[in-house]
Formats: C-alpha cells, structure tokens, sequence
C-alpha cells in the first residue's frame, strides 16, 4: 500500500504559507504536479491533481483553525441533552433568511 505523502512532498505551497491576511485560501496550481511515491521502484510516480492539491491544503487549514470556541459548543451541547435549548421562531426565521441571502451572493 502506497502511504500518503506530506502536503509539502506535492510541490505545492502549505496552508499556513497560502493564507493571507484575511484567513483565505489561495488556490493551488491549476496544472496537476507529477510526484515519486514513497516506497516505488524508479521511474514511478503518482500524479496529484490540483484538486487534490487544493483539499489536503484546504483539510490542513481547517485542523489548524481556532474558530470554534469550544465552550460555547460544550453548553449548547448539555443545554441540548438538559432539553433548556429553545430557539425563537423569529430567530430561527433571520437565521434561515440570512443563510438564504449569503448562499445567492
């Protein structure tokens, strides 16, 4: 079995050197990067699409973001379990229209 290589083995930049100021990813090449497999025999190697190349940066963004606050999360959670979680109607109606409005933009 072929083992996964490192995001940086793919020639591409990482997710922490694509980043800019704003926390967005850049793309990666449009071209796919052709790369020697860990463990081939000579004259082998494994193309690694830039679709492929833009998800393992995007996946290693997201394992290294901290835009979760964990404690806010642990009281919905046991708020949920209590059964104390209530949402407004009107709440959950500018929720829903605002999801509604980005996802058209």
């Amino acid at each position: 079995m072929i083992q996964p290589l490192p995001p940086t083995s793919f020639g591409t930049e990482t997710a922490a050197s694509s980043t800019s100021g704003s926390g967005n990813v850049q793309p990666a090449a449009a071209a796919a990067a052709p790369v020697a497999a860990a463990g081939t025999d000579a004259g082998e190697e494994v193309t690694v699409s830039a679709d492929a190349s833009t998800t393992t940066q995007l996946l290693d963004a997201a394992r290294g973001a901290d835009g979760v606050n964990q404690s806010t999360v642990q009281q919905l959670r046991s708020a949920i379990r209590a059964g104390t979680y209530n949402v407004s109607p009107n709440a959950l109606a500018k929720a829903i229209s605002g999801a509604l409005r980005e996802s058209q933009t």
